[in-house]
């Protein structure tokens, strides 16, 4: 006979199903995200992402990098 889930079980599926779907954004590192507009944020990013030719794996710098832009702050310098 098969072994039944456990609800608690099916519910923690659940859950990581709908954290998969719904991929986090970078917190903005002062605030400027909220006053640009994150989807505004969100299209540049993209932009960025696209101009590169969609590789994978540079998120969060394309994010920083499309904020930075919006927000008229020079690139800051390591």
């Amino acid at each position: 006979m098969a072994k039944r889930k456990k609800i608690t079980d099916i519910k923690t599926a659940e859950t990581q199903k709908d954290d998969m779907a719904t991929p986090a954004l970078p917190a903005s590192s002062n605030g400027d995200a909220g006053s640009i507009g994150r989807d505004r944020i969100a299209s540049r990013a993209y932009e960025l992402y696209v101009e590169r030719g969609g590789r994978d794996g540079q998120d969060v710098d394309d994010w920083l990098t499309a904020e930075r832009e919006l927000s008229g702050r020079p690139k800051s310098r390591e």
